[in-house]
């Protein structure tokens, strides 16, 4: 909701937005901008994790999933079209809303991600956080809740 609300404050074409536990490079702005093509609708960067094991639960996330259709593995820094945002009805959920945008952002376009990582994210594990993500994801289609946490635990303790 945060995000729509931004973008109806905006004039411009096009905004960026950016976890607030994200920092960009000077690279960034360019890159994303060499990747906007016809039909884009979005596009992120790849990040990399200061915390080590969720480092480690990323990479493992990576090996079950092509990072491209994961949602929160790009959308933490993102330059998308204003109107993409002001067309978008977010529903009322806590975790798991990034995944929704994204899947959203697929209907009117491309969103594209772009490598190497201009960002660095500073991510801490909060397992409530991750179960409420899986739930969400359970309950809007992408996989179910039972085998975003079995994933989720087993990438976890696997990485310590």
């Amino acid at each position: 909701m945060a995000r729509k609300n931004g973008a109806l404050k905006c004039r411009t074409d096009w905004i960026c937005f950016f976890d607030d536990d994200v920092e960009i490079d000077d690279g960034w702005f360019n890159a994303a901008v060499s990747k906007l093509g016809s039909g884009v609708v979005a596009v992120s960067g790849a990040y990399d994790e200061r915390n080590k094991h969720v480092g480690a639960l990323m990479k493992y996330i990576y090996t079950l999933y092509d990072p491209a259709s994961i949602a929160s593995a790009n959308i933490c820094n993102t330059l998308i079209l204003r109107s993409a945002l002001t067309g978008y009805d977010p529903p009322p959920v806590f975790a798991g809303e990034d995944n929704l945008l994204y899947r959203y952002v697929l209907t009117l376009g491309k969103w594209v991600h772009f490598y190497p990582a201009h960002a660095t994210h500073r991510y801490v594990i909060r397992p409530k956080m991750q179960f409420q993500e899986g739930e969400t994801i359970g309950r809007y289609g992408s996989i179910s809740s039972r085998q975003f946490i079995r994933n989720m635990y087993h990438a976890t303790f696997r990485s310590i």
